[in-house]
Formats: C-alpha cells, sequence, structure tokens
C-alpha cells in the first residue's frame, strides 16, 4: 500500500445490508407473515363464497333427486311395458289354445257327424239288402 494509507476493512454488516441482504429472524417473520397473509386470504374466500358453495350443494341435491326420480319413473315404465307384454302374451296363448280346442272340436264333431252318416248309409244298405231278400 503506498503511502503507508490503510485501507479500511468494509463492515460487512452495512454492505450487506445495502445490497438487500436480511437476516435470518427477519427471512422467519416475513415467512410468518405472508402465511398469515395466506391463510387470511384462504378463509376470507372461503366465508365469501360459503352461500354460493350452499346454494350450489341445494342445487346438486335437487339435481340428484330429479335424477333419481326419472330412474324411478323409468324402471315403473319398464315393469308395465313388461307386465303388459306378458298379459298380451298370455292373452294371446289363450286366444291359441282357445282356437286349437275350438278347431280340435269342431273336427271332433265333424268326424261324428261323418262317423254317423257312414252308419247309416251301412244300415241302409243292410236294409235294403234285406228287404231284397224277403
Amino acid at each position: 500500500m503506498p503511502g503507508g494509507m490503510r485501507q479500511k476493512k468494509p463492515n460487512w454488516e452495512i454492505v450487506l445490508r445495502k445490497i438487500g441482504h436480511i437476516d435470518f429472524p427477519d427471512r422467519q417473520k416475513t415467512a410468518a407473515a405472508a402465511k398469515a397473509a395466506l391463510v387470511d386470504a384462504y378463509r376470507a374466500a372461503r366465508d365469501a363464497s360459503a352461500p354460493q358453495l350452499e346454494a350450489s350443494r341445494r342445487e346438486r341435491a335437487a339435481i340428484a333427486k330429479a335424477r333419481e326420480t326419472r330412474r324411478l319413473q323409468r324402471e315403473q315404465d319398464r315393469l308395465e311395458e313388461r307386465n303388459r307384454k306378458q298379459a298380451e302374451t298370455a292373452a294371446h296363448k289363450a286366444e291359441i289354445a282357445a282356437s286349437a280346442l275350438a278347431e280340435q272340436d269342431a273336427k271332433a264333431k265333424a268326424s261324428a257327424l261323418e262317423e254317423a252318416a257312414r252308419k247309416a248309409k251301412r244300415d241302409l244298405r243292410y236294409a235294403n239288402r234285406k228287404s231284397r231278400s224277403r
């Protein structure tokens, strides 16, 4: 150092504060304040939106109730349709059975009439034969 002048050492504490250095306790305080501000903002937003949340919850409940009502109505309609089809099928089967029975009965009557007619013709032939032989 020329001329015997000694350069003075800088006071690092002052230098670091000038360039924006903050001590650890200051950082802790700032972090705590920021966290508290975030929590306060969250609580304020939550409290402000509480009526909207309640309204949307009620709306969702009403939608769910309407959906359940429609589902039950569809189920009831399906059940009624199934019962109606079963009744139609049973009626159709009964009609088929009745017509088959009527047809069978008609065939039996026709067969009985034919048998009676054949017997009558036979009896007539026998009677004619007998009358010729006497």
